[in-house]
């Protein structure tokens, strides 16, 4: 009895040490949209709402870091840290909702979790106008999506927790299990490497084609990070531009494809390598295939090119898990909302920064499926070798 107690104390000590770090990152990442008033002069009344929970954040995870334990931290102690990280998280986040939106408690944590974790459901729109708000906490909504796309644990790692075993779990508890390279931080560094390249990229894209630069930075973050929330209650609608959906889509695309494909095409030239990865080819495939049938339910009512382009604009918004939308989807017919279900279900590809089931998954479920009808049509004694 004594040593059980003993033990979870132990176990306590090692949880509250390692969310520390992560409430250090979480307290840098909080005060980040104060760098917004530099330039919006006007806003600089709001600063005290990501001021003092950033700060208070970062004192508590630093007192937090400081606890000792002797435990070697394992999955289980690992998976405690991530799921306490992620709803403290919320919680932080939500505090400007609460004061400069006026949103009530459980208002302001659903739109900040629905931020960190890219699911996209909003409480803004025809009774909460996100038109209305003012441009610091619009930043901080899209801030915490493309935050939330590489993971409240990566933020920390970069600078904060020490490589080592500890390091190594929660990594894995955060839903990664890729290792782009030998040692865990030079993986972590990469992946950031290619999310800021991508970022970047995406900004100035979005500004190309003529969308504004404010908006450009919140759309980019919300397109990559595969939260798809975006500045206007009518979404991507809101421009009536082409080249805008394009764009868009590409990043939605590039947020639904692992990191470590994006290492191998970017950094090491393997190009090859993009297109014979299987979750890569899935996710066109699959995308295309049923933005078809989409597309042929909605030429009724669109016509064939404007019904084809809310086709492959809303699927591959689907697919990819982000949600930016160009169109009333409960004006369309059951095939082509079912269609679009089915693709939310599959989702984009792991160790990427979109959700749902994954490309893998998928992959793996028709591949052992295609080779158990193959297997039923040949004697018994044939040997099959699988091949993902």
């Amino acid at each position: 009895m004594v040593r059980t107690l003993l033990n979870r104390k132990k176990d306590i000590m090692l949880v509250i040490r390692n969310l520390g770090a992560i409430l250090q990152g979480l307290g840098i990442v909080t005060v980040i949209p104060i760098l917004l008033t530099y330039f919006y002069r006007d806003e600089m009344i709001y600063i005290q709402y990501f001021l003092f929970p950033g700060v208070i954040t970062f004192i508590i995870g630093s007192l937090m870091k400081k606890v000792r334990s002797d435990v070697s931290m394992q999955i289980r102690h690992a998976m405690m840290v991530s799921s306490l990280a992620w709803l403290i998280s919320a919680l932080v986040g939500s505090i400007p909702f609460m004061f400069i939106a006026k949103l009530s408690f459980v208002n302001s944590y659903f739109e900040s979790m629905s931020a960190f974790s890219g699911t996209g459901l909003t409480m803004f729109g025809k009774i909460y106008s996100v038109e209305t708000l003012p441009k610091i906490l619009l930043f901080w909504r899209s801030f915490e999506q493309w935050v939330g796309g590489i993971g409240i644990i990566l933020v920390a790692m970069i600078v904060l927790i020490r490589p080592g075993v500890a390091a190594a779990r929660l990594y894995i508890a955060e839903g990664r299990g890729e290792r782009i390279k030998p040692s865990l931080p030079s993986t972590v560094k990469v992946i950031w490497k290619i999310y800021f390249f991508y970022t970047i990229l995406g900004i100035l894209l979005f500004f190309i084609v003529g969308m504004p630069l404010f908006d450009s930075i919140n759309h980019c973050m919300t397109g990559l990070g595969t939260g798809g929330m975006s500045l206007y209650n009518d979404s991507i609608a809101h421009y009536h531009s082409f080249p805008i959906e394009i764009v868009a889509v590409f990043l939605m695309i590039l947020g639904a494809i692992n990191f470590s494909v994006h290492y191998r095409a970017i950094f090491k030239r393997r190009f090859k390598e993009l297109f014979g990865d299987v979750q890569f080819k899935a996710l066109f495939m699959i995308g295309f295939f049923v933005i078809i049938i989409i597309g042929f339910d909605l030429i009724s009512k669109y016509g064939i090119i404007e019904g084809l382009r809310n086709a492959f604009f809303q699927g591959f918004s689907a697919i990819t898990c982000c949600g930016f939308s160009t169109a009333n989807l409960a004006e369309w017919g059951e095939i082509a909302k079912s269609s679009l279900i089915i693709l939310m279900i599959i989702g984009g590809g792991a160790g990427s920064t979109a959700g749902a089931i994954k490309l893998v998954r998928i992959a793996l479920i028709l591949t052992v499926l295609k080779n158990h009808i193959k297997k039923s049509l040949l004697p018994n004694s044939t040997v099959m070798p699988v091949k993902m």
